[in-house]
């Protein structure tokens, strides 16, 4: 959805997300970004992406390799992290002007030079689909691995469970879906990004011991860029245990104000100022 500052006259706004298998996390990045720059967007791959935004696209062969290169060639960064703690990765590069976000301090602090804010620009999804209804019900979102066999998530739903599925063709209705619940369970971390946004309580559920301890660095850090209490994930039945007990809260609103005020105006003085130097 190109804003209505967009005359059209552009060129294309060239912008990277992973679409090898799809997930509405990675998904709902092109309206976003179209939204706050005003431009239309196409996807391109990192080594040639005017921008990188929401997603863990910075360990990717491709950004690694720009951002060992000169500054002036790097792609403008706006949200990004990394999947995991990615050890000695990194080692050669350095971040500058066109690194204006990243999704926190946990990746923050594997880029030299970074100086710009934090936030996931998920978080940015009500200004895009604002909802103000009423809410209903538990939900899960499981991690889109888990559809591989689904014959566990089939069982729960036959059970009663709602399952919230992140391979929609449509990524916006399953923001409208987690809009629109009570609680939130989620694999996902933009199922947890998303329920913040709109201020559902949630909690992160790990489906194995990677994701609770190695694949755990995505998740802690987006937490910290909101002030999220750090608690650990919970198993599935975990989690729905603590939903029927009424314990899970929601104890970030001012965190994820500030991320999203900071998302918003860093982009704004940033933008076409920076974008253009690279266009020239």
């Amino acid at each position: 959805m190109a804003d209505a500052r967009d005359t059209g006259h552009s060129p294309p706004l060239k912008l990277y997300w992973w679409r090898a298998r799809p997930n509405f996390g990675d998904a709902i990045n092109r309206r976003i970004v179209a939204q706050e720059t005003g431009r239309r967007v196409e996807w391109a791959p990192p080594e040639s992406a005017d921008m990188l935004a929401i997603g863990s696209v910075l360990g990717f062969e491709g950004t690694i390799r720009r951002l060992r290169g000169p500054m002036a060639q790097h792609p403008l960064i706006w949200g990004s992290g990394f999947l995991s703690d990615p050890g000695d990765a990194p080692v050669g590069i350095r971040v500058g002007m066109r690194c204006l976000a990243v999704r926190g301090p946990l990746t923050a602090a594997c880029l030299p030079g970074f100086a710009g804010v934090y936030g996931d620009a998920g978080l940015l999804c009500p200004r895009l689909l604002p909802f103000d209804g009423p809410r209903a019900g538990i939900a899960y979102v499981p991690h889109h691995a888990q559809w591989k066999k689904p014959a566990k998530l089939e069982a729960l739903q036959r059970e009663g469970l709602r399952i919230i599925d992140v391979r929609q063709s449509d990524p916006w209705d399953v923001v409208a879906q987690i809009a629109r619940c009570e609680i939130v369970l989620s694999a996902s971390l933009h199922g947890l990004v998303v329920a913040d946004a709109y201020g559902v309580p949630n909690i992160w559920v790990a489906t194995n011991d990677w994701m609770a301890t190695e694949g755990a660095f995505k998740f802690r850090d987006y937490f910290a860029s909101v002030g999220r209490k750090d608690d650990p994930a919970a198993t599935l039945d975990e989690a729905l245990r603590l939903a029927a007990q009424g314990a899970i809260g929601f104890d970030c609103a001012a965190g994820v104000a500030r991320a999203q005020e900071d998302l918003t105006s860093v982009l704004a003085e940033a933008f076409p100022a920076v974008l253009g130097t690279m266009e020239s």
